[in-house]
């Protein structure tokens, strides 16, 4: 990323690249030896919660303790790279089970998580995902639901570009809604032939137009490329490097 013209980077917490569990992480002085060799900072932590794994903030009680030492080691984590974000989502339900009482149980764990990260310095920002039977927050009305219900004064939002025009939304929604709330994006593009994250050059939304909606809402934060199409598997280099040369060229 670095040769690209990147700056930073959004850590995924998985052994993929960067090994935690709700018993330790990785020893952190050798990563942030390797970013400052690349001149790279990390924007954003991002543990590894998607369903089916166990880390869900809605998990009943027999889970309860597990889920908050993993979050407790991510924040560990952050702490000791000095990154202030750390990204959540704020869990799912199982199909059979009582909808209000997975959303109590995530709200709490949240509230939770929220204090514990104050006390190192670090911001909880949470993500609305794909509309998916079972998930509890996937629309502009979950979110300020969501805010509200948890109520703590470190948590935000992060939204995602191309996830909000899949869901039927708007971003200017979000965006005249939420205001400060919103600390984080997903910079993803949208195809409807597609099911997953495209690049910007791949895509049916405009980067140009897209970026200026921002701009007029006063958006002050990090812009996080995720794209997460299968067609980038194999050569995901030069998807990136294609859209720093869009990016490079608005700039003028």
């Amino acid at each position: 990323m670095a040769h690209f013209g990147y700056e930073k980077v959004d850590l995924w917490l998985s052994p993929v690249h960067y090994l935690l569990d709700p018993y330790h992480h990785d020893d952190t002085n050798n990563l942030s030896q390797k970013l400052r060799d690349l001149n790279l900072s990390v924007s954003c932590l991002t543990p590894s919660q998607s369903a089916p794994q166990a880390y869900n903030l809605a998990t009943g009680d027999d889970y309860s303790e597990y889920v908050k030492n993993y979050f407790r080691q991510a924040v560990y984590v952050a702490h000791e790279l000095d990154v202030t974000k750390l990204l959540i989502t704020p869990g799912w339900y199982l199909l059979e089970a009582n909808q209000h009482s997975a959303w109590t149980r995530s709200v709490i764990m949240c509230r939770w998580l929220c204090n514990f990260a104050a006390s190192y310095g670090v911001t909880i920002t949470f993500e609305p995902l794909l509309q998916k039977p079972g998930r509890l927050v996937s629309s502009l009305a979950d979110v300020v639901r969501y805010l509200s219900d948890v109520n703590a004064n470190n948590l935000a939002v992060t939204v995602d570009t191309g996830t909000i025009v899949r869901n039927g939304e708007m971003l200017q929604d979000y965006l005249m809604t939420l205001k400060n709330s919103i600390d984080y994006c997903h910079f993803t593009n949208y195809a409807k032939s597609r099911s997953g994250h495209v690049a910007w050059q791949d895509g049916e939304l405009s980067l140009k137009e897209t970026l200026a909606m921002f701009e007029k809402y006063g958006y002050c934060g990090d812009f996080c490329l995720e794209y997460t199409d299968s067609c980038y598997d194999e050569t995901p280099a030069p998807a990136f490097q294609e859209t720093m040369s869009l990016i490079r060229e608005l700039e003028g």
